[in-house]
């Protein structure tokens, strides 16, 4: 008898000490999940304030900033940035055009150059300096304060040549001088008409950036024998309502304008500046 009580207080003592052992488990599990759980409802809750951060920006300040930053700039032939690279030469140009012409100076070819490209000029790292001109100096600091504004760094003490713009950078004035095209440089426009769309479809920002997607391209337009416009847009040839070129190009913005090419550049915010990051052409 004395054995059996023994016996059952010893069942009795080790259940209980496995319900405690139990217990013990199931609550660690149960607050290790509420703590997944309430780091899932911070994430979702981070996530959601950022989503909501994000708000429209101003179209005509969009629009500006396109300006100021060259996306409008005619290369020539009524192409644009959109179609080329935006590239460090690319950035220079922009921003030496933008350097008031009340710090520029003026120095004779002479005084620069001495090696002849022709009988006419002195040859330049980047182009041509005419005998009888004077070459226009723009001080590297004065271009630098502009270029650091829009692209927030130094800008390259180098030259270059783009199109119709030639640079040389001379050390001893620490300066950009300006040049002219060394040889032919002319063209023309030869070719099919285009119609050229160029529009914002969405500006955003947040906290850090600002981005604007805009809508570019430059379908191939033609008439047909009773006057009506046809426009090559997605490798289709599309028929269109308009009769005359600027209803045309309302017809496109306002029917197929998400056909078009869909580019996205993004800014971000620094000092009260806002410094180009990227150019990007996105898929449709």
């Amino acid at each position: 008898m004395k054995n059996i009580i023994i016996t059952i207080l010893s069942v009795l003592v080790l259940g209980f000490g496995c319900f405690i052992v139990y217990d013990k488990v199931i609550n660690k599990e149960e607050k290790k999940e509420d703590n997944v759980v309430d780091n899932v409802n911070e994430k979702e809750e981070e996530n959601s304030n950022s989503v909501d951060e994000e708000k429209d920006f101003d179209l005509i300040k969009a629009e500006e900033l396109l300006d100021k930053f060259g996306f409008n700039e005619n290369l020539g032939c009524g192409r644009t940035i959109y179609e080329e690279s935006y590239d460090e030469k690319f950035k220079q140009a922009i921003v030496l055009k933008k350097v008031s012409d009340s710090v520029k100076t003026k120095k004779k070819c002479s005084e620069m150059y001495s090696q002849e490209y022709d009988s006419y000029s002195y040859k330049g790292e980047y182009g041509a300096c005419y005998k009888d001109k004077e070459a226009t100096i723009i001080p590297y600091d004065e271009a630098n304060k502009i270029y650091k504004g829009m692209y927030g760094e130094d800008i390259p003490k180098k030259g270059f040549n783009r199109y119709y713009d030639f640079y040389d950078y001379n050390e001893s004035l620490n300066s950009f001088v300006e040049l002219d095209c060394a040889g032919g440089c002319g063209g023309s426009c030869a070719g099919p008409a285009y119609l050229k769309i160029n529009k914002i479809e969405s500006a955003k920002e947040n906290d850090d950036s600002v981005i604007i997607r805009v809508r570019y391209q430059r379908p191939t337009i033609n008439v047909t024998d009773s006057g009506i416009y046809t426009v090559a847009i997605l490798y289709s040839q599309i028929k269109l309502d308009s009769t005359d070129l600027e209803s045309a190009k309302k017809e496109v913005e306002t029917k197929y304008l998400d056909k078009l090419d869909l580019y996205e550049i993004v800014f971000t915010k620094k000092d009260g500046n806002y410094i180009f990051k990227s150019l990007t052409k996105k898929l449709n």
